[in-house]
């Protein structure tokens, strides 16, 4: 679980940075290159530093809608800005469910603001039974979901698999011309 943990954090992170420069869209002569390596750094001297994830506080309350606007305001480095409508009530769920759908969040975020071809999307979230939907749509370009090749991993590990191991769901409803929808799952 660790491993994997730290493998959608890599993805996220660090090998997302790699893709920019290896595609060209962030260059060498880029002002966003020095400021992605060192946050890419910082997570892997973190790793190195702790390289279990803590279990202890896992099942311990969290506030969904405070880790979900930090993710919401975080400045994603190197790619376009995306005006975020975000509309999500108080909630606390376990640890380890915010910090899965928030992370799940991010990625998707940041597939809105690499991929989508849009200035905008929109978070939401809301309360089913003892659990919660958390949702990003945006109306950019679409995608096939079944047509993403498997190497990719971003909404394969970074979305699905960190909902898989809290127990949840993830899945995305898309086709090209038509935007996107990531909904993500968890209930006890």
């Amino acid at each position: 679980t660790d491993e994997l943990d730290q493998q959608r954090l890599l993805h996220d992170t660090v090998l997302a940075t790699l893709t920019m420069v290896g595609t060209g869209s962030i260059t060498r002569d880029s002002a966003a290159l020095p400021a992605r390596a060192a946050a890419d750094l910082a997570v892997i001297e973190d790793l190195r530093a702790h390289p279990h994830t803590a279990r202890a506080a896992a099942h311990a309350p969290a506030p969904l809608d405070v880790a979900l606007r930090t993710v919401v305001l975080t400045h994603r480095v190197g790619l376009p800005p995306l005006d975020i409508e975000f509309d999500v009530p108080p909630l606390d769920l376990p640890h380890e469910v915010v910090e899965a759908l928030s992370q799940g969040i991010a990625e998707a975020l940041t597939n809105v603001a690499q991929h989508a071809d849009t200035p905008a999307a929109r978070v939401t979230a809301r309360r089913v039974g003892e659990g919660v939907t958390v949702e990003v749509h945006d109306s950019g370009r679409g995608f096939d979901p079944a047509a993403v090749p498997s190497h990719r991993r971003g909404l394969r590990e970074s979305v699905h698999g960190r909902m898989s191991a809290v127990g949840g769901s993830a899945w995305a409803v898309s086709s090209p011309g038509a935007g996107a929808l990531v909904v993500l799952r968890w209930e006890p």
